[in-house]
């Protein structure tokens, strides 16, 4: 836009009109010296070439306190645990998106509007919808590829495609540094056109980064209680914080919050944000190859120390609360006969489990054989879980196999992930570990397989698996969502040992008083005896 420039005896007349016209509109632009009948000398009039250009607008947008809020919600799923702490999302500027024969009309509209969405947000990729056919599709070359099928079909197809992971609507492969290299939506044809397009478009968003749910706010397309399947100013502000050139894959999310907070509401540099982030590619190299730390619930560490019992973590140690119980708040025991209900009496998957104790055997030993691609660390994971067990009192006594045997007790199998359905007869097709066992009629332990994905766990996930998993075919088969740091927690975490009170439920369950077959009400009165009375 041109901007007029006036002598002083032209601005002082253009004050008067302003006063004379209180109630009219007038656009100081339009106004001309034959407008003010000034003197040809006395109008300086400037050509189109020697306009001044408007100031450049430099100040970020407005967001609210509260946007950042949700973004750290909905980008970071635990806290405590650094693995899904760390921002991740596609690196690549171009991503292809092919669709298979089976999406209707309706669906194409609804793709072709999300990617219109999409690449209409700053600093996100730009999704191309392509015809290739969707399973010829290379997907190690930064690709998306959306399934419309039934749900039987979806199973089939998870068979034979080489993802490294996959839920029921998403599926991604992240590298060693956090960054997305190729993904997958599946969306069933049995469902109506409108929840199919509601899922499109929460599972897209997922699939850009924003891993978690909110409940806070139903604009939020990934608000638990929402079904809009239209994008809101909301959802776009949260995608391009997400996509800020300043942040990068592999951040603390707390620690993106803290930069992009300090660009949209202290005004920092953005070109200094960007420089302190950006690292060397050694500093790129040594990332890739660090291990990621669990850091333990200082909250729960804290509760038990404060009911008289002391963390000890993994050191392979003779844990007897029962000897202890004395000497020990009476809280601790309440609050482990609960969660003894919870994780014995229920199935994580069958809400009608039958309600008795499954358990080996006291007075047996029990062999144990792994089998598969596992790593030495693998090895010593489950040597050191052993001697913890072997160290309780009362338990079985296990002994790990030198040799591979299919014929042990219990065998743990480290396969990938898209074998885990054959190998083990896991239908579960989210799972990355899991495990499966068989008892007589007596509700006795007789055997026990156990799956641990190798393709798409982390280093830490697997520790954390290996042991969740064979210490709950031991009888303490349900997950919760009480404790953060419990090996039995139902959200996903990394958390590296059992928590004291996990032990503890190890303890009371292979007690010589609670038999197999016993009912849960019964087991407690029976623990509630031993432990408090």
């Amino acid at each position: 836009m041109n901007k007029k420039i006036f002598s002083p005896l032209a601005l002082l007349l253009v004050s008067l009109l302003l006063l004379t016209s209180l109630f009219s509109a007038c656009n100081l632009e339009e106004i001309t010296k034959e407008d003010l009948e000034l003197p040809e000398e006395e109008a300086e009039v400037i050509s189109p070439d020697e306009s001044v250009a408007p100031e450049e607008e430099t100040a970020e947008p407005e967001i609210s306190e509260e946007v950042f809020d949700y973004y750290q919600k909905l980008a970071m799923c635990f806290e405590d645990d650094l693995q899904s702490a760390r921002i991740k999302r596609w690196p690549a500027s171009e991503i292809r998106v092919a669709v298979n024969d089976k999406a209707s009309t309706e669906d194409y509209e609804a793709i072709e509007k999300l990617l219109s969405d999409i690449t209409s947000i700053p600093g996100l990729p730009q999704f191309i919808l392509v015809e290739e056919d969707a399973e010829e599709l290379d997907h190690e070359k930064n690709s998306l590829v959306i399934y419309y099928e039934t749900k039987a079909e979806i199973e089939k197809i998870l068979e034979l495609t080489d993802f490294q992971v996959y839920q029921w609507y998403i599926n991604w492969g992240i590298k060693p540094a956090f960054e997305f290299t190729d993904a997958a939506i599946f969306l069933n044809t049995e469902d109506t056109v409108e929840k199919r397009e509601f899922g499109l478009r929460k599972a897209f968003l997922q699939m850009l980064g924003l891993l978690n749910n909110d409940v806070r706010n139903k604009e939020l397309a990934l608000d638990r209680n929402s079904e809009i399947i239209e994008l809101s100013e909301l959802d776009k502000q949260i995608l391009e914080l997400h996509y800020r050139p300043e942040i990068r894959p592999n951040m603390l999310v707390t620690e993106a919050v803290a930069d992009l907070k300090a660009i949209y509401l202290e005004g920092a540099d953005p070109s200094e944000i960007k420089a302190k982030n950006t690292p060397s590619e050694k500093e790129l190299e040594a990332e890739k190859e660090a291990n990621i730390d669990y850091i333990p619930d200082e909250s729960t560490e804290e509760l038990w120390k404060s009911l008289g019992v002391t963390p000890r973590h993994a050191e392979i140690i003779e844990q007897d609360f029962y000897a202890q119980r004395k000497d020990i708040d009476p809280e601790f025991f309440e609050r482990a006969l609960e969660y003894f209900e919870e994780v014995v009496g229920y199935g994580e998957f069958d809400s009608t489990y039958d309600g008795y104790v499954h358990k080996w055997s006291n007075e047996r030993e029990i062999s144990v054989s792994m089998l598969g691609d596992y790593e030495d660390w693998d090895l010593e994971t489950m040597e050191n879980l052993l001697a913890q067990l072997n160290n309780i009192p009362n338990m079985p006594e296990f002994k790990l196999k030198a040799e591979a045997d299919e014929t042990a007790d219990i065998v743990i199998h480290f396969l990938p992930l898209k074998e885990m359905h054959e190998v083990i007869g896991s239908d579960m097709l989210s799972e990355w570990g899991i495990f499966f066992y068989q008892w007589d009629s007596s509700f006795e332990t007789i055997s026990a397989k156990i799956g641990i994905a190798t393709d798409v766990n982390t280093k830490n996930s697997r520790r954390h698996l290996l042991q969740e998993e064979f210490i709950q075919c031991l009888g303490l088969i349900n997950d919760s969502y009480e404790y953060a740091d419990s090996i039995f927690q139902q959200e996903w975490t990394t958390v590296q040992y059992p928590n004291e009170l996990d032990w503890l439920l190890v303890e009371m369950l292979y007690r010589p008083e609670i038999t197999a077959e016993m009912p849960i009400d019964e087991a407690i009165e029976t623990l509630r005896g031993l432990y408090l009375d």
